[in-house]
């Protein structure tokens, strides 16, 4: 039903608490980043941005990352990755974000494209 109307399914990135479930049901995906550690109230660490960064990619090639059903990144190709980091005690988040667009390779708040 999401895919027949267009609707993200979100991917939250909250620890021992993420269903995981994982399918690509829009043109786009939408992930949710709540931090690291119990209460969400740490930053993440470089590893982990690392690893979102390459996700991102392959996400965008309709290719499944590592850990994820086949069938999740194929069930639809995805044109765009929105990341909206949510771990804003002492002001994670925006260095959160910071460190994944280096990751990327962005300069600025341009679009991601591969």
């Amino acid at each position: 039903m999401m895919r027949e109307n267009d609707c993200a399914f979100v991917f939250p990135d909250s620890g021992e608490h993420a269903p995981g479930i994982f399918d690509v049901t829009s043109d786009f995906v939408y992930v949710r980043m709540h931090g690291q550690g119990p209460g969400y109230e740490h930053g993440y660490p470089a590893d982990a941005l690392s690893e979102w960064a390459k996700n991102a990619k392959l996400l965008l090639k309709g290719m499944a990352p590592a850990g994820w059903p086949a069938a999740a990144a194929k069930s639809q190709v995805p044109t765009a990755v929105y990341f909206f980091f949510d771990n804003d005690q002492k002001g994670f988040a925006p260095n959160d974000a910071m460190a994944l667009m280096k990751n990327l390779g962005l300069k600025s708040l341009e679009k991601y494209t591969d």
